[in-house]
């Protein structure tokens, strides 16, 4: 049962993307959100704003998926308050937070801290649902 060396090449890849990805994230919200350099007068508009991007990215990708939009899942108002709201309220105060933190830590200890993190609470996430 052991692993395939292109499973594991492939896997390596992809958790490098990741935080090459995260850590540039972090310098970008550093430079523009930082006590020296950028003092970005509202951060929670900044997230606002990335986070409408985001949904509107995903929506774009989800239509060109071959599945279409047409396979999208129904799901009750109160699956919908059970599932989805927490996991929403729990990232959005996740990365605002953490963003409203880069005025007071180095880059360096924000990326200590929060690539864990975001490790841990995918798996428990995973667990969850």
């Amino acid at each position: 049962a052991a692993l395939a060396p292109a499973v594991v090449l492939k896997t390596g890849f992809y958790i490098l993307v990741w935080y090459t990805f995260s850590t540039c994230l972090t310098l970008y919200n550093k430079t523009l959100l930082g006590d020296k350099l950028g003092k970005f007068p509202a951060p929670l508009l900044m997230n606002t704003v990335h986070f409408a991007l985001q949904a509107a990215l995903s929506k774009i990708i989800l239509l060109f998926q071959a599945k279409g939009i047409d396979s999208a899942v129904e799901m009750s108002w109160k699956d919908y308050f059970m599932r989805v709201v927490p996991t929403a309220l729990g990232t959005a105060l996740d990365i605002n937070l953490s963003n409203a933190s880069l005025v007071f830590i180095t880059v360096t200890f924000a990326t200590m801290v929060c690539q864990p993190q975001n490790v841990n609470r995918h798996r428990q996430y995973s667990f969850c649902y």
